[in-house]
């Protein structure tokens, strides 16, 4: 079953084993997501406007941290759905 899949079938209360982790883990990745996205961006616009290249870098090399917990949000997801 796929990512998207089980976020349909967790918000329509169909095989929901653990309703408040769901929910929990729903808000986190879509928080880690958006937090996640706004750091390449902010690295993206550091770039262009002629910023250091290792700070931009770095920056960009930081998102990787709330990409993961994404992640980690995303698995725990698809074991709330049997």
């Amino acid at each position: 079953m796929g990512f998207f899949e089980t976020v349909l079938i967790g918000l329509q209360f169909k095989r929901l084993q653990k309703p408040v982790v769901f929910f929990m883990m729903l808000i986190n990745f879509v928080f880690f997501f958006l937090f996640g996205s706004a750091i390449v961006f902010a690295s993206l616009e550091g770039i262009f406007t002629g910023k250091s290249i290792t700070a931009s870098g770095a920056l960009l090399a930081t998102s990787i941290i709330p990409f993961g917990i994404c992640l980690v949000c995303a698995n725990l997801l698809k074991k709330c759905v049997q």
